[in-house]
């Protein structure tokens, strides 16, 4: 990733958060609506992200994840401790 694409995916990103927590402006709105209509994947993501339950449901799943254990499985592949 360059550094305009880490630029865009940062003002993306927070288009999305201001999107879901509060109103956007109409010019940010539009913004979104053309990042989405560029690829099939970004309108699914905006679409999951505005699905409470879809979004419940990632969340349910985060707080699944169980950090030690999977970086322990990763030492054990590394090391073969």
């Amino acid at each position: 990733m360059n550094e305009e694409q880490i630029l865009l995916a940062s003002v993306i990103a927070g288009l999305i958060a201001r999107m879901l927590c509060t109103d956007v402006s109409l010019e940010e709105s539009q913004a979104l609506q053309v990042w989405a209509q560029e690829l099939t994947d970004n309108q699914r993501l905006i679409e999951e992200l505005e699905n409470p339950d879809m979004l419940n449901l990632q969340v349910i799943d985060f707080h699944k994840f169980n950090k030690e254990e999977k970086l322990n499985r990763i030492q054990q592949r590394l090391f073969g401790n």
